[in-house]
């Protein structure tokens, strides 16, 4: 029986592992099918309590500072894109955000301008 929780530990362990990679809830119930030699429905089931302990854990602040040059520069990427639609409204939305990110400088946000 211990033998079992900690397959089932590993099972939900690496459905976890693929969940915040981004992988599809179909595509780890079949790898988890496929390496465990599992049904699918304990698949789905171990795909399910690795939702759960993802959601029990992100009860806290984060714990990394974000990455305010890749967001400017996605920003200014999707200002462009605007640009080359021809919706210039978005595309001042777009400038007016990357303008306000600059501004924070990247540390704790809108109040860095009062320090």
């Amino acid at each position: 029986m211990a033998s079992n929780r900690n397959q089932a530990e590993a099972r939900v362990a690496m459905a976890r592992e693929m969940v915040e990679a981004g992988l599809t809830d179909s595509t780890i119930a079949r790898r988890l099918q496929i390496k465990y030699n599992i049904v699918r429905s304990t698949a789905y089931l171990d795909l399910r309590n690795a939702h759960d302990q993802i959601a029990a854990d992100d009860d806290g602040p984060a714990e990394h500072v974000p990455d305010t040059a890749g967001m400017i520069a996605a920003l200014l990427l999707d200002a462009q894109h605007c640009q080359e639609a021809g919706d210039y409204k978005s595309m001042a939305k777009c400038i007016g955000a990357a303008n306000v990110l600059k501004r924070w400088g990247g540390t704790d946000g809108p109040d860095n301008r009062f320090r």
